[in-house]
């Protein structure tokens, strides 16, 4: 039995899979979904989404200036510094 970071990893490839059906990447990210309700969880996926964000800012001006003015760099500058799970 995968153990449910590993099935969180699945569920985020699935959702990263434009070659999927639409339904399949639906069903993933409910999986991920009832995956992240723990706290220990949430926290590995925010993690992840800040590192994922920050893979698709480098070399690309459209998702830096997007990052920008949506605020979400200030908002994981907050998330990094604080210990809130929310």
């Amino acid at each position: 039995m995968p153990s449910d970071a590993e099935l969180m990893k699945i569920a985020i490839d699935d959702l990263n899979n434009s070659s999927l059906f639409l339904e399949d990447r639906l069903r993933a990210l409910e999986e991920l979904l009832t995956l992240v309700e723990p706290i220990d969880n949430a926290n590995d996926v925010r993690k992840l989404a800040a590192w994922i964000l920050g893979k698709a800012c480098q070399n690309n001006p459209v998702v830096q200036k997007q990052v920008l003015d949506f605020g979400i760099l200030a908002k994981l500058l907050e998330m990094v510094k604080s210990d809130a799970v929310e």
